[in-house]
């Protein structure tokens, strides 16, 4: 299933507020990182470590995933990029 951007934040506060950042790593698996989401406007912001910040600078892709509240709901995945990395 595929949504408008828009329309992320409405989605979004069904599944509540814990989230997971999925950040590839060329030289190993990916990095799943625990992160608690929150937007401005439509933009995705979160917090990660150092390592997961050095390794979007060199690929601006990664997923954030939000497991399935219910056994009867789908999880929430959101494939993004990065617009910035302090």
């Amino acid at each position: 299933m595929q949504a408008p951007v828009e329309l992320l934040p409405e989605v979004v506060r069904g599944y509540g507020q814990s989230a997971y950042a999925v950040v590839s790593d060329p030289a190993g698996p990916p990095r799943v990182t625990h992160v608690m989401p929150t937007f401005i406007g439509v933009t995705l912001t979160f917090g990660l470590g150092r390592t997961s910040c050095a390794l979007l600078k060199a690929n601006p892709h990664f997923s954030v995933l939000w497991p399935a509240a219910h056994a009867s709901t789908m999880s929430l995945i959101v494939d993004a990029d990065v617009l910035g990395v302090a």
